[in-house]
């Protein structure tokens, strides 16, 4: 608990919770503008994470039927392997520093 709390002290004045946030959404929008966009087109639909209301198995065989080459190794990396690692962390690491800070 106090590594996580070390952390927290280290993170949360004004000017980091900023750069996480920054960064965290620096992220999300190459994900939106590169990767999942060309995803999205060559398979024809979103992609299984971006599916609001899940999924059945019929459109996931689609989904993967649809997959090349090319665009199933964009899909593993950076898009899963890299940047579904590194928004998620971000953004917590935003968000708990943030609220750190709101309630020291």
């Amino acid at each position: 608990m106090s590594i996580l709390n070390s952390l927290l002290l280290k993170t949360s004045s004004v000017k980091k919770i900023c750069i996480s946030f920054v960064a965290s959404h620096l992220v999300l929008l190459l994900m939106w503008l590169f990767t999942l966009s060309v995803i999205n087109d060559q398979i024809g639909t979103q992609v299984f994470d971006l599916q609001t209301f899940g999924y059945d198995v019929s459109v996931a065989e689609s989904i993967v039927d649809n997959l090349n080459n090319e665009t199933t190794a964009l899909y593993l990396f950076p898009q899963l392997s890299l940047l579904d690692v590194l928004y998620p962390f971000l953004m917590a690491l935003f968000l708990s520093s943030l609220l750190f800070r709101l309630l020291k």
